[in-house]
Formats: C-alpha cells, sequence, structure tokens
C-alpha cells in the first residue's frame, strides 16, 4: 500500500464492477416448429407461424425476457426475428458458422442428415 492512500480494500467510491445478471433465451429454429429454452426445465415449443410467434413473445414476456439468441436457419427464422424485434426485444441472430463450433464442443453432430446419395 502506498503511504496515504486506503488500499485497495476500500470500499467507499469503489470502482468494482458489481455482479449483472442478462437473463436471456434462446431460440432452435426449424420450419415448422420455433424451440425455446430459458432453462433446461423452462421450454417452450411453438409453431413457426404468425400464431406461434404471438405465442412465443408473450411467454417471453410472461418471464420478464428482453433478450434472445437464434441460429440463422435458412431463412425460417426471418418472420419471427422481425416479430420480436418489432416489440422492442433484442434479437440475436447467430450464423451456422457461428454455431459450428458449440456442436463439436458439446459433443453433438448435426441434427440434420442428408438422406439422398451426393
Amino acid at each position: 500500500m502506498v503511504e496515504g492512500t486506503m488500499g485497495s480494500h476500500h470500499k467507499e467510491r469503489s470502482t468494482k464492477m458489481g455482479k449483472h445478471n442478462t437473463l436471456c433465451a434462446g431460440i432452435d429454429t426449424g420450419k415448422r416448429k420455433l424451440d425455446l429454452a430459458l432453462t433446461s426445465r423452462q421450454r417452450l415449443q411453438v409453431d413457426n407461424n404468425p400464431e406461434g410467434h404471438s405465442a412465443l413473445s408473450a411467454w417471453l414476456r410472461k418471464h420478464r425476457l428482453k433478450r434472445v439468441g437464434i441460429e440463422a436457419s435458412g431463412g425460417y427464422e426471418q418472420a419471427v426475428v422481425r416479430k420480436l424485434r418489432r416489440e422492442r426485444f433484442v434479437v440475436i441472430v447467430f450464423s451456422r458458422d457461428r454455431c459450428a463450433p458449440m456442436q463439436s464442443f458439446t459433443c453433438s453432430g448435426p441434427k440434420t442428415t442428408r438422406s439422398m446419395p451426393l
């Protein structure tokens, strides 16, 4: 400690960052369904259509969520992203390239397989 200073343990006017928790949900996009997860126990599945998007929005509001992440999935995510952004949710769209490393990290492979030979 430098003479004349109060040291790093002094609490008054501390500049240490407080603990902040940003609650957000993840949406897995499919052609027909949207799967949303907040925690392993708090999940929702809705149809990927206007009625399902409204139900999703209501569920997010009910859980006081303002931020969601969604994987870009061949354009199937576009309508729900527009809907949620119009309703002032923060929507982060992740490209497949950014999500791919996560598949190897979690030891799960791609969720779709080719049914036709190349």
